[in-house]
């Protein structure tokens, strides 16, 4: 595709996006479920359930899960139950929609959605691609305002002819279409890549040190050992018990 027509799409979204109703779009993830369920009492699932609240007052929160729920008993009102606590009968389970609140790899996030199957849930959704309704991932935003990419689509076009090749064009492009549609299923995606990790940038100036903000288990760092060696490791993680599984990796 010419870049006249890659930037013909581009002007193209930015002015449908004017068309899209933001609280219509998220309300339509809620609809045709009686309950809706947040998986994960911590912070992620509290700001998930604080950005609801805010931006579509009507939905109702039925509860929280977690398996730390013998002591949490409410948050803001709304009780805490473990997933397989007896109260939540079987056709709540089935008839609920389950909002994921807990930042977990792809795979753990799999493994968790079948042992909540196995409990008699049907159907999950994640809370961070809802939240990016308010296009921020802290979850702290408003509902986000379409007309931002109509008003800055001269910086947008300068920005994608900064892309270094057509690759990083398609995937700026598809990233660009999820915020100006709401629609977070990416058309485009780059094959064989690592997370936080490409293996084709060159190191010019001999890196031999790995800074780990938030190194949860220390899975990155063995993602990173499967490519390199490095002389310095260090990570940072706040959650205890997160933390012990880390210094037993390391």
């Amino acid at each position: 595709m010419a870049n006249e027509e890659k930037h013909a799409r581009i002007l193209r979204l930015a002015k449908e996006a004017n068309k899209i109703d933001p609280r219509e779009k998220l309300m339509e993830n809620f609809r045709g479920r009686p309950h809706l369920i947040i998986y994960g009492a911590g912070n992620a699932g509290r700001q998930f359930a604080d950005f609801v609240t805010r931006v579509l007052p009507e939905l109702y929160i039925d509860c929280f899960l977690d398996k730390a729920a013998d002591h949490i008993e409410s948050i803001g009102g709304i009780p805490v139950y473990k997933p397989d606590d007896a109260h939540l009968g079987a056709a709540f389970r089935r008839e609920s929609l389950v909002v994921m609140a807990v930042l977990l790899q792809e795979q753990e996030y799999a493994e968790l959605e079948i042992q909540l199957q196995g409990l008699g849930y049907t159907e999950f959704i994640n809370a961070f691609t809802l939240c990016r309704f308010a296009l921020q991932d802290d979850m702290e935003a408003d509902i986000a305002d379409m007309g931002i990419f109509s008003g800055e689509v001269n910086d947008i076009l300068n920005a994608f002819e900064l892309m270094s090749e057509e690759h990083s064009q398609d995937i700026f492009t598809s990233i660009l279409s999820s915020h100006t549609t709401l629609d977070y299923q990416l058309k485009a995606l780059s094959q064989g890549m690592t997370a936080y990790i490409d293996v084709d940038v060159p190191f010019r100036h001999k890196y031999n040190s790995f800074v780990d903000c938030g190194a949860y288990t220390g899975d990155s760092l063995e993602t990173v050992l499967r490519f390199t060696n490095i002389d310095t490791y260090i990570g940072f993680e706040p959650i205890i018990s997160n933390f012990f599984i880390l210094s037993k990796t390391l």
